[in-house]
């Protein structure tokens, strides 16, 4: 028999014994997003069933503190995985590993600092297995990586009464979703520029300057990007553009030699 502590004794609740397993059991549940039944209908002949884009909405808020790795040479075991983070990242609450295929697993957080604290690593090595992280999203699938990325922002020359509270984090937010401030820029100790940790769309422009208003004036104020990776937004791979993609480029070829091929044809029968 495998060799492992006793369970503790079982708890009162609402006047009936709980097992530890059911304590576990509901400390890693998801809770139910209730929609309303939907009716069969059909789509090109085919089944189907339609959801409200607020509805999707909600069944992704259970999973807003979410990451997936990718291990693409090898991977941990979950236990390994789970070790590792409480160990070395020091996540303060408990998470949940589960596996998404060969090469992916899911990391769903019980603490939101805790999923920041890791997506901000980028990526890992745990037991000689390189693992990156990145942000869930509900259109996730094997062999795409998502345009979601944490990136530090630096803003040269900002007046330092915007340093505290949530003037920064307004200001952080015109070009993506802040994530955390700088510990130096926090305590106004570097102040010759602010620098916040926010959340990209890489398949959007990134401005290099906003318009920071005051009252009737105003100005606008310097933005850079520190690091930021190119998107494919061809084969949905982070680390080149489509002018670079080779799919992309065999993709073209192929598409020429079909127009070419139609363009004989055509001739032919002129």
């Amino acid at each position: 028999m495998e060799d492992r502590p006793p369970d503790p004794p079982a708890t009162l609740e609402e006047g009936r014994h709980v097992s530890f397993a059911q304590v576990v059991a509901r400390s890693v549940s998801i809770p139910p997003v209730d929609v309303e039944f939907k009716k069969l209908t059909l789509y090109f002949g085919e089944p189907a069933v339609f959801f409200s884009k607020e509805e999707v909405a909600r069944s992704e808020l259970s999973f807003k503190s979410t990451l997936i790795g990718k291990c693409s040479f090898g991977k941990p075991s979950l236990f390994e995985i789970k070790s590792y983070l409480k160990k070395a990242v020091y996540i303060q609450g408990d998470v949940i590993i589960s596996t998404l295929d060969p090469r992916h697993v899911l990391l769903r957080f019980v603490d939101h600092s805790d999923f920041v604290k890791v997506w901000l690593k980028e990526s890992l090595h745990i037991k000689g297995f390189p693992v990156r992280f990145m942000k869930w999203t509900s259109d996730f699938t094997s062999g795409w990586e998502s345009p979601f990325v944490p990136i530090w922002i630096t803003i040269p020359g900002l007046p330092i009464n915007f340093y505290h509270g949530n003037f920064l984090l307004c200001i952080a937010g015109t070009i993506g979703k802040p994530l955390k401030v700088d510990g130096a820029t926090g305590n106004c100790i570097r102040i010759v520029a602010a620098r916040v940790y926010v959340e990209l769309d890489l398949r959007n422009p990134i401005p290099s300057k906003i318009w920071i208003g005051c009252g009737g004036d105003g100005f606008f104020q310097k933005v850079v990007v520190e690091r930021l990776p190119s998107y494919c937004c061809f084969c949905s791979k982070i680390g080149h553009v489509k002018e670079s993609c080779r799919k992309a480029l065999k993709y073209t070829l192929a598409r020429d030699a079909v127009r070419k091929g139609k363009m004989i044809v055509q001739d032919a029968g002129a």
